[in-house]
């Protein structure tokens, strides 16, 4: 033991893991995947804050939008189960509003989504496709 000791005093030891799926990982850790898209909200948001109410901002802002849909989830969970007993139990209102907080302009609503691409007769990658190169051109 102490020659184990010895020989591990003065190097630098890095695993690496080998073999192990994303999938496995979030099988693990499943609100990992919460944290990742909670990232993914914070960034787009913030973008889309940055670039304004035009556009690539609104843009932005729904791809948050879509991203946030699981951090919802929680949050509408943990305010409707948890909340209630901690507030009960300690008088402290822990509510979750992140969505909200991080949010600072609005996307696209369905209504103009819908007007922007009309799925009636073609899949949505293709309609988007159509209308990227309609704009560049």
């Amino acid at each position: 033991m102490q020659k184990a000791q010895n020989f591990f005093s003065n190097k630098n030891v890095i695993v690496q893991v080998e073999g192990v799926s994303g999938l496995q990982i979030l099988k693990a850790q499943p609100f990992l995947a919460v944290a990742i898209l909670t990232t993914g909200v914070m960034l787009f948001f913030g973008c889309g804050a940055i670039v304004g109410n035009n556009t690539v901002g609104k843009t932005l802002v729904t791809t948050g939008d879509a991203l946030a849909i699981s951090m919802k989830a929680v949050e509408i969970m943990w305010n409707s189960y948890k909340n209630p007993v901690i507030q009960k139990v300690f008088r402290i209102p822990l509510i979750l509003n992140m969505t909200q907080t991080f949010k600072t302009e609005l996307g696209y609503t369905v209504g103009e989504f819908s007007k922007y691409i009309s799925l009636n007769k073609k899949s949505l990658l293709k309609a988007i496709k159509d209308k990227i190169i309609h704009w560049l051109s």
